[in-house]
């Protein structure tokens, strides 16, 4: 008599049970979500959009220290020009602008607003005009205007104003430069590159979200039997939506850790480039604590806002079902 093949252990039962859905590594799902195509394209997606924000954001941060070293360095501060021609069109000799740059300075000693001064010498007026006239040229040959640079303790409207009718006193062409015009120019250039990283930052964020509830609702129409299934055992809207918002956390991490580590690197090679270049006008590109904690914190937030997004996208979706 054949004897009877033993029973399966309760443990061989329920590994034999099939299961409706099961993530790739340590994590579980009752929802086969992970197992739908698309999950690959989508962690990529999103880790191309967060190295898109993470660039804006450091262009905006490199624009915004580029602003302050500007108004900083020139905060109270002007320029005297004694212009190398007089007011009939004739050269100046170097001996006149000497007498001239001698009676403004002499001016600065009752001018109690005025807190310092330097004279440039004909050395450190050759250096700034050779990148504009060439390195060969005979510069001793040509008329050089003289050149005072002025720091005030208050750039108000009243101090300019005294400063510049005494300046009238002495020569009538000499010019007073507080480089308010050009520096209004470049602070709004600066300003409107901000609001051009914001606003692609605004459009990224606003893919990112298409693309999430794209994604959720591409997974509900696939998995709708499972979904029936779960709502004939007793699973409530919340429960179904918590699978749905939980995978979109964990995918959007995932992608938004990969784009923030080639963004990372891509900005180590600019910031490795530029600090060999001597151009002071180029915005620094070194980041500070501050924007690498701010940087830190875009993978939780775009990982929390596609958490949100999928969640919103499950409950209204299921609301409408019959």
């Amino acid at each position: 008599m054949a004897k009877k093949p033993p029973k399966p252990s309760k443990k061989e039962n329920r590994a034999k049970e099939p299961m409706i859905g099961k993530a790739k590594g340590t994590r579980r799902f009752d929802i086969a979500l992970e197992n739908v195509q698309g999950s690959g394209f989508l962690a990529l997606l999103i880790g191309l959009m967060s190295f898109l924000v993470i660039l804006a954001l450091s262009a905006s941060f490199a624009l915004s220290a580029m602003s302050d070293r500007w108004s900083s360095g020139l905060e109270n501060k002007m320029t005297i020009e004694i212009p190398a021609e007089d007011l009939n069109g004739a050269p100046r000799s170097r001996e006149n602008i000497t007498r001239l740059t001698g009676d403004i300075t002499a001016a600065f000693d009752n001018m109690p607003q005025v807190k310092s001064y330097k004279v440039l010498s004909e050395e450190d007026i050759s250096e700034l005009v050779k990148p504009w006239l060439g390195e060969n040229l005979p510069l001793q040959d040509i008329p050089l205007p003289g050149l005072i640079s002025v720091e005030t303790h208050n750039n108000d409207a009243a101090n300019i104003q005294a400063l510049e009718r005494r300046l009238k006193n002495i020569s009538g062409n000499i010019r007073l430069d507080t480089h308010q015009n050009w520096l209004s120019h470049l602070l709004r250039f600066t300003q409107t590159l901000q609001l051009v990283t914001f606003l692609i930052s605004l459009v990224v964020g606003v893919t990112t979200i298409i693309a999430i509830i794209g994604a959720v609702k591409a997974r509900m129409s696939v998995l709708h039997d499972e979904i029936e299934l779960l709502h004939l055992i007793g699973a409530t809207d919340n429960y179904i939506a918590s699978q749905f918002q939980r995978y979109s956390f964990f995918i959007s991490l995932k992608g938004s850790l990969i784009g923030t580590l080639v963004s990372a690197i891509i900005l180590s090679l600019i910031g490795l480039l530029f600090s060999e270049m001597s151009v002071n006008l180029l915005p620094n590109f070194k980041l500070t604590m501050n924007h690498i904690v701010i940087i830190g914190f875009v993978p939780i937030v775009i990982s929390l806002c596609a958490m949100i997004t999928a969640r919103r996208t499950v409950i209204h979706a299921l609301t409408q079902l019959p």
